[in-house]
């Protein structure tokens, strides 16, 4: 009687204290809960070292003689001393890409947007700079040429009007 009610207290005893035995193989994960703190939060702790912080830097101002463009729009760059520049780009179902580029005014600008399937498939506007609300039509295919009113960014934006995902180039050269 003596061994059972011993055995019995050892077991209550340890019923109350939450203690367990991990009886059976090892394993590589531990699962005892992390330590906690007088105010009962756990604790937790790494063997490495935290990683330097970096000051937020201050957002930069824009350079004045380029202006920012918007997500979504490609700006199209002149190489130093290049008139002439081409830029290949995907257009989602049903979606459009503004592409923009800098000229001064008086410069020629000739653009083609090439594209192998139907014209129809496209529509082509240009933006001059300022001008937020209105935009000229234009053809896929055939080379455009305009003579830029003002000096800034100038913007064509090419929509796709099929259900299918289109790759354009635009063909960009100012005189």
């Amino acid at each position: 009687m003596k061994k059972f009610i011993t055995l019995g207290a050892i077991t209550f005893a340890i019923s109350i204290t939450g203690c367990t035995f991990n009886l059976g193989t090892p394993s590589n994960t531990s699962t005892a809960s992390a330590p906690t703190t007088a105010d009962n939060k756990p604790v937790t702790t790494t063997n490495t070292a935290a990683a330097p912080k970096k000051e937020a830097e201050a957002p930069k101002e824009p350079d004045p003689g380029s202006s920012a463009v918007k997500p979504g729009t490609t700006r199209v760059q002149f190489a130093k001393g290049d008139t002439s520049a081409y830029v290949t780009k995907d257009i989602l179902a049903n979606g459009s890409v503004n592409f923009v580029f800098n000229v001064q005014k008086g410069q020629t600008v000739d653009y083609t947007v090439a594209y192998d399937f139907d014209e129809s498939d496209i529509t082509v506007y240009r933006g001059e700079p300022g001008d937020q609300d209105s935009s000229i039509p234009s053809t896929t295919k055939a080379p455009q040429t305009f003579v830029a009113k003002k000096s800034g960014d100038h913007r064509l934006e090419v929509t796709n009007t099929t259900n299918k995902k289109l790759t354009v180039t635009l063909y960009l050269d100012a005189q």
